[in-house]
């Protein structure tokens, strides 16, 4: 079957296609990920690097599923879809023979060819065939019997097929056959039985393909034999692919009724598509599927409030294009999308509401939840443990706990979220570590980021915090952190607070109008930078209390300066005063 490209947009950090005909049958599954870690190269678009691309679309046009790609660039590309079907079976020696197919000598002549396919989906075949004087269509079928009735039927009219004594190869593509590997079956070939009405079939005078053999009749495939009394085979190509698509809902006559019928019946690499419907259901997914919805706004997965809506619990899931609602809301350990011990799983373009948390993962490394709508679960949206995860651009409101909580996680990034509402904190990550945090909207949360206790070694940069109800809009208890370039506005108490933190570069942040202070450094907090940082209409703009000493300089402190600023506190219950020797003249733009 022929792709076509198809014209979507990349940001930052995703890439994903689906390509799904107006029937609903999907034709394509590809992803670039652009923040996983593979084994193959690494592609950058942008910066300075001496290899680096201009355009994204360059980078697609020499990538490969084993290839990274970063970017930090927005435009539209055209990503290309590749022939998913590979060569399979073939035959292509042709000595000068060929086998009549149609009416010779008064006889109908028919011919085949036996194979056995290691492919799971036939997706078509190539005759090596010439006419003499057709009139009619040249038909091709497939069988599991030379007797038996027909798996898939196609047909080429005399006008595609070359005169003798010229040959060619002609496709014959079929709908996708799913087959068993391993299993004979049959390539038939016949035409109608009228004179003068005749087509050839190259083959070879000897055992050129091991897996089968070559049949003739001339009964119009009453009866069957080799044409020969030595074995010889027909010129022939079979392509196929390893993966399936098993449907859900609709009308087809072979679909299924049940998603977990689907999946129980389904093997790694197959997709499973659901039509728009409700599904009463709790699913459990044990092999590397895509499971597709045909729209998440009317494709539902309702858990009836019994257990995980969908329970995951193998490698390289992706699950898309469904609302997966009320799951069972115990005290512990439900979502509406579970994910436990395994590696490599996807989550995009869901709504996912309703229940206990979102979605829950165990030790799901590798994980990317991706444009997503996340809302008005009891609990969290997002709780993530494991490395290497990806939380991009998901839509995240009215949680009851946080909107995204890291526990035990690094080397992972959460990027272009919106987050609004949450009863608990925007983003919170505890006992986690070399993660990034950049460009998410934060507003009316209980507090923005909280990064606690031993949370270390993490950037939180280019985020937008505001109206927080009750606390700060940033918090830092862990050290080594870097903050930068966020802009906090009217936020509760302070824009930042450092409290038992040190070793921190807090620099080029915006904080304007808080209810308390624009930063405030506290207990047990030491040798923190904060540096470059405009401080506009907050009561007060800095202030710290019982905490070693911090290194301020270059901040803007909301009107011109000349002199140093004083930094007033308290330290050993005694007033203290620090100093930001160069302090800016005016204030300071994110770029």
């Amino acid at each position: 079957m022929n792709r076509k490209g198809l014209v979507v947009t990349v940001i930052l950090l995703f890439i994903s296609v689906s390509v799904i005909s107006s029937t609903g049958t999907v034709t394509e599954k590809k992803f670039f990920m652009l923040t996983s870690f593979y084994d193959g190269d690494t592609l950058y678009v942008g910066g300075d690097g001496s290899g680096n691309y201009i355009k994204v679309q360059d980078t697609v046009d020499h990538t490969s599923s084993k290839r990274r790609i970063v970017s930090s660039m927005i435009e539209d590309i055209v990503l290309p879809v590749p022939e998913d079907d590979e060569l399979d079976q073939y035959q292509t020696d042709f000595n000068g023979i060929a086998g009549f197919v149609g009416c010779f000598n008064g006889r109908n002549w028919s011919r085949a060819q036996s194979f056995i396919p290691t492919k799971k989906v036939l997706t078509r075949i190539q005759l090596y065939l010439n006419q003499f004087s057709a009139s009619y269509p040249y038909v091709l079928v497939i069988r599991d019997n030379l007797t038996g009735e027909n798996i898939a039927m196609v047909s080429v009219n005399p006008s595609e097929i070359p005169v003798y004594p010229d040959h060619e190869w002609i496709e014959f593509d079929f709908d996708d056959v799913l087959v068993n590997t391993g299993q004979t079956y049959y390539m038939i070939s016949y035409t109608a039985n009228v004179a003068e009405n005749l087509y050839s079939w190259g083959e070879v005078m000897y055992n050129g393909y091991p897996n089968g053999t070559a049949f003739s009749s001339n009964d119009n495939g009453v009866t069957w034999e080799h044409p020969y009394p030595f074995v010889a085979d027909m010129c022939f190509k079979t392509y196929g692919r390893g993966s399936n698509i098993l449907y859900v809902g609709g009308n087809g006559s072979g679909n299924y009724s049940s998603i977990q019928d689907a999946i129980d019946n389904a093997s790694d690499g197959d997709t499973v598509y659901v039509y728009n419907g409700t599904y009463y259901e709790n699913i459990v997914i044990n092999s590397s599927i895509n499971l597709v919805g045909e729209d998440k706004y009317s494709t539902v997965i309702d858990g009836g409030r019994n257990d995980d809506v969908v329970d995951i619990v193998t490698d390289s899931v992706c699950v898309s294009g469904f609302t997966i609602q009320n799951g069972a809301l115990f005290w512990y350990a439900t979502a509406g999308v579970r994910i436990k011990d395994s590696a490599f799983n996807i989550i995009e373009n869901n709504i996912i509401q309703d229940n206990d948390a979102g979605v829950w993962t165990w030790d799901g490394n590798n994980t990317t939840v991706s444009n997503n709508i996340i809302k008005k679960n009891l609990k969290s949206a997002l709780w993530i443990d494991g490395k290497n995860n990806v939380i991009d651009n998901n839509s995240i409101t009215d949680n009851g706990w946080d909107g995204i909580v890291f526990l035990d996680c690094s080397n992972s990034l959460i990027s272009n979220n919106s987050i609004s509402s949450s009863a608990s904190n925007g983003i919170y990550l505890g006992r986690s570590h070399h993660n990034r945090i950049c460009d998410n909207v934060i507003t009316k949360c209980k507090a923005g980021i909280f990064l606690p206790g031993v949370s270390s070694y993490n950037v939180v940069s280019r985020n937008i915090i505001t109206d927080t109800t009750t606390y700060d809009g940033i918090t830092l208890g862990g050290s080594y952190n870097v903050v930068s370039e966020n802009t906090l506005i009217n936020n509760a108490e302070s824009g930042i607070r450092v409290s038992n933190s040190s070793f921190n570069m807090i620099t080029k942040n915006i904080v304007k109008d808080s209810k308390y202070f624009g930063i405030w450094v506290k207990i047990n907090s030491s040798d923190n930078v904060i540096s470059q940082n405009t401080f506009i209409n907050n009561p007060v703009h800095a202030f710290f209390t019982l905490c070693g000493k911090s290194t301020w300089d270059g901040n803007y402190w909301g009107r011109r300066r000349v002199l140093p600023k004083p930094i007033f506190g308290i330290r050993l219950l005694l007033p203290r005063i620090e100093f930001d020797w160069h302090p800016a003249r005016q204030p300071y733009e994110i770029t």
